[in-house]
């Protein structure tokens, strides 16, 4: 009986919800978010710019060996392709690529996060005070 009187008082749902108070509002992100997310953006960029001019280097140095005309069995300088100086050229050129892609998504991951759990901390305000009213404070 009592229930039925509790939701025959509860008003009629207009077709309009509510908001929270602070949905349109986002908090901006701590300091210490924003330093982590960019240092991970920043070490991303350079690691592939690094990871780029140390393949030319390596394939410049190690790539093709260039033998001179007074060593050549044909008379004439010859330039021979090294595979092992080739294939670890392409070998950091591609671990720069990787490393720039892992890191970045990386850095939106922690982004991300840091908005979910702001999201949540601004939802979870409200029902604790919720929860606190009708437990009477009684915690189990």
């Amino acid at each position: 009986m009592q229930i039925e009187k509790e939701v025959a008082a509860e008003p009629k749902d207009s077709g309009t919800a509510e908001a929270p108070a602070n949905v349109g509002n986002p908090s901006p992100p701590s300091g210490r978010a924003v330093f982590v997310t960019g240092a991970l953006k920043f070490l991303a960029w350079m690691n592939l710019i690094i990871c780029i001019l140390g393949s030319i280097w390596i394939f410049r140095e190690l790539g093709v060996r260039v033998i001179p005309e007074e060593e050549s069995l044909l008379g004439f300088t010859e330039k021979i392709v090294n595979p092992f100086g080739v294939a670890l050229s392409l070998a950091v050129f591609l671990q720069g690529i990787f490393g720039c892609v892992f890191l970045l998504a990386f850095a939106l991951l922690a982004e991300n996060t840091t908005a979910i759990r702001r999201a949540l901390s601004r939802a979870g305000e409200g029902r604790e005070n919720a929860a606190a009213a009708i437990t009477d404070g009684h915690q189990e």
